[in-house]
């Protein structure tokens, strides 16, 4: 296992600034995510671990030394890449065993580690074939297997998943995890996609435009999100816009309350994030906070009901899809929310 720190690290292409100050220390043993949108500097962070690119400024320290400078081939940094990069000449097996015959591992040694290695990515009865003879899912464990053969000390994935089906993506992903559980080894994961980095991660870092907005567990990050781009890209949240007043947030004709702690002064714009488990509609009772019933989404088991308030703001709601059923367009509703779970962020116009 091994400790990592990022430590201000920039990085630009021309006058394309696609880092700026990134800073992470990564816990031994941890899987992290680096999560964003395309463009947001994930991959090249990564690649800069690794060694394939060099930064500007900042320092990659690995164990206390800084390895900023050090050859990728001497960083003992295991890789998986999107595309499976197997050698089509060699077997499964023979691919696993690649990297421990370029540091002359012995033979017995070398064939027991790519037995063990086999067993635990469950491919033992297919190391004779070749990558032609595999599906996408099982030449992504052989990658998987042959980045995990050196013994890395930080095992580096560059959205692995992304080319592989819906259904495989999740038992992989979930293999992945069940494998670096059961190694021990520090794994840096890269990916768009939200559901993928939750499920999998110990922490996650969402990055914006080259810089991290938030750096925390998966459940910090939907449930607290620091900023109104981490609060609209993780998920899915309604967004009510109000304002600081002394009693709490004005909303339209309401006053609603608000954490004692928010640190926001009167008249602040905010934008009020609601997550659509959070929000509950029943039949329209008097005095209740009116809303008319736009659309639904069948998920399911679940039903996601969009909802239009009066002042034209829409807000979504989560429901067991038998109780969605009578909820038809142009039903009017009675709408309202936790707002303890509610998040209150300073108006970004600038957030996704």
């Amino acid at each position: 296992m091994a400790r990592l720190e990022i430590r201000d690290v920039n990085k630009s292409y021309g006058p394309q600034h696609v880092l700026r100050d990134a800073g992470l220390t990564f816990a031994e043993g941890e899987l992290v995510t680096l999560l964003g949108p395309s463009g947001c500097g994930k991959t090249t962070l990564l690649r800069i671990i690794a060694g394939l690119e060099t930064a500007d400024s900042g320092a990659v320290m690995l164990d206390g030394a800084d390895i900023s400078a050090m050859a990728p081939n001497r960083r003992n940094m295991g890789m998986v890449f999107q595309a499976y990069s197997l050698f089509p000449n060699m077997t499964a097996a023979e691919n696993v065993a690649f990297g421990l015959k370029v540091r002359r591992t012995e033979g017995r040694r070398r064939a027991a580690r790519v037995d063990d290695l086999m067993e635990l990515v469950g491919l033992g009865a297919f190391r004779h074939k070749y990558p032609h003879q595999l599906s996408g899912g099982q030449q992504q464990r052989v990658a998987l297997a042959r980045a995990l053969a050196i013994s890395p000390s930080l095992l580096l994935l560059d959205e692995p998943l992304s080319a592989l089906d819906a259904r495989v993506r999740v038992q992989l992903r979930d293999e992945i995890r069940r494998i670096q559980q059961e190694t021990g080894v520090t794994t840096i994961f890269v990916t768009h996609d939200q559901e993928e980095a939750l499920s999998v991660s110990d922490r996650v870092a969402v990055m914006n435009h080259g810089r991290i907005d938030q750096f925390d567990t998966p459940q910090a990050i939907y449930q607290r999100p620091a900023t109104a781009f981490v609060a609209g890209f993780i998920g899915i949240s309604s967004r009510l816009e109000g304002h600081v007043a002394e009693g709490g947030v004005v909303l339209g004709s309401e006053v609603l309350p608000a954490p004692p702690d928010h640190g926001m002064t009167t008249g602040t714009q905010v934008t009020i994030y609601l997550r659509p488990e959070d929000v509950r509609l029943s039949p329209m009772v008097e005095g209740g906070r009116r809303g008319t019933v736009r659309a639904q989404t069948f998920m399911g088991a679940q039903t996601r009901v969009s909802v239009a308030l009066p002042g034209g703001a829409e807000i979504h709601a989560d429901l067991a899809t038998p109780e969605a059923g009578a909820l038809l367009p142009g039903t009017e509703v009675a709408v309202d929310w936790n707002m303890d779970r509610a998040r209150i962020l300073p108006r970004d116009r600038t957030a996704a």
